[in-house]
């Protein structure tokens, strides 16, 4: 009987603690309406684009020194 009693209390908390550790990701909608809405997708593409070049320039001025074409 105290084994079917544990039992039964783990089984009843088990789905409030197994949601504790989920973590709500904010997902952005974009509104085309709004202006707010709108610069803040342009500053985040801006910046992700912006790494995103730097990144390959420093592998191609990497590969033209390494090739021994670099000036």
């Amino acid at each position: 009987m105290k084994k079917i009693l544990i039992a039964s209390t783990i089984l009843a908390f088990l789905p409030f603690v197994s949601g504790c550790q989920e973590k709500k990701s904010e997902v952005e909608t974009i509104n085309p309406f709004s202006i707010d809405s709108m610069n803040n997708t342009y500053q985040d593409s801006k910046g992700k684009i912006d790494d995103t070049v730097k990144k390959e320039n420093e592998k191609i001025n990497q590969a033209l020194e390494d090739s021994g074409l670099a000036e």
